[in-house]
């Protein structure tokens, strides 16, 4: 999963602690509620450390704080519960600021995943036309390779040709000496 991803979930988590608590009354959502925050900080924090998108950036500095006052709100509902009671709690996590704040963290959350989207499909492109690049240069360099080898394999048969005829003169002329010679003894 994607740190985004596990972000929205641990904040549901959060947000289902606080609501279980508030109902149920159940000391036990408190821990979990405890736990959940933990590690929609270390979310917020490994988001915090990505640097290959502008967009990415900027929106992460954007979400970090609407977590926050997430987590605050989550915190003055207990908080609530405990000194006011579950209708005052209740009216708190049903207030309009509650419901802004759930919606600009998706509204965020999708920009960023938009972006890192569109920057992952960037680095695909790049890599699928470095590929098609390198099979171009490998197939270029192929067929240099069998040219060149077809080149030398022409030019080793045509100085085997070349010394086959000049074999084939040489034995010639060594015929054409020993039958001088044998004449000129045959003569003397």
């Amino acid at each position: 999963r994607t740190d985004l991803q596990e972000l929205s979930k641990n904040i549901t988590s959060v947000q289902n602690a606080v609501t279980g608590t508030l109902y149920t009354k159940d000391s036990s959502n408190l821990e979990v509620y405890r736990s959940k925050i933990k590690e929609v900080q270390r979310n917020i924090d490994n988001l915090q450390k990505i640097s290959d998108d502008d967009t990415s950036i900027k929106y992460i500095d954007v979400l970090d704080p609407l977590v926050h006052e997430k987590l605050l709100l989550g915190k003055e509902v207990m908080d609530t519960l405990y000194s006011s009671g579950k209708d005052a709690a209740e009216k708190l996590i049903s207030s309009v600021r509650a419901k802004e704040l759930n919606d600009s963290i998706r509204a965020v959350t999708r920009i960023i995943e938009s972006s890192r989207q569109k920057l992952l499909a960037s680095i695909t492109s790049t890599i699928n036309n470095s590929g098609k690049r390198a099979l171009s240069f490998s197939t270029i360099l192929i067929v240099l390779v069998l040219v060149s080898g077809a080149v030398l394999f022409w030019f080793i048969i045509t100085v085997m040709q070349k010394q086959n005829h000049l074999i084939t003169q040489l034995h010639a002329t060594d015929k054409r000496v020993r039958e001088a010679v044998r004449v000129k003894e045959n003569f003397l």
